[in-house]
């Protein structure tokens, strides 16, 4: 099994330079691991409220973190998430645009049991969950409830713009997109 330790920090590294994305809360970052030379390219958003060390979602397109067709989302909880089962799965419920249904969701724990960050995928794609990105890309917000080792955790994220900042990412072809 490949352990995805070092790409935890990478997912995270959220330091770096906005690019672009200006006008919109998605924060545009390009990333290149100096070992490898993987690289790719990254939308992040912020939960409201965000302060440092806060819950954001990732979408990137390149070959540094696993994914489909080197498309890649994720949960960066910033703090370990609570493994559910014995595979180092989150238990996520989402919400969007303030429905009263919460889908629930298992997902992979980017470095297993006790990451911060999970791989937002199905049952399809446990990689990328092209049903729940279509979902995203026109939704005005995102209620996510998901469990980490201090507790149950609630954050909603504001992912409006997604659709116009993925040709920042046209490198990967992006469901739901003409």
């Amino acid at each position: 099994m490949v352990r995805w330790g070092w790409v935890t920090y990478a997912a995270l590294a959220v330091g770096a330079p906005a690019l672009a994305a200006q006008g919109s809360s998605w924060r545009l970052v390009q990333t290149q691991d100096e070992l490898t030379g993987a690289q790719d390219t990254r939308l992040i958003l912020r939960a409201e409220g965000w302060t440092p060390g806060g819950a954001t979602l990732v979408v990137a397109c390149g070959d540094r973190l696993p994914g489909g067709a080197g498309r890649t989302l994720l949960l960066n909880a910033a703090e370990p998430l609570y493994p559910f089962g014995g595979d180092g799965a989150a238990y996520a419920e989402a919400s969007f645009d303030g429905g009263r249904t919460h889908a629930r969701h298992y997902w992979k724990m980017l470095d297993g049991a006790g990451a911060h960050v999970a791989l937002v995928g199905d049952t399809t794609g446990p990689l990328f969950s092209e049903a729940f990105f279509a979902k995203l890309l026109d939704a005005e917000s995102l209620d996510l409830r998901y469990r980490a080792l201090g507790g149950e955790r609630v954050v909603r994220f504001a992912p409006r713009g997604l659709r116009d900042e993925l040709r920042h990412l046209s490198a990967c072809r992006w469901p739901g997109l003409s």
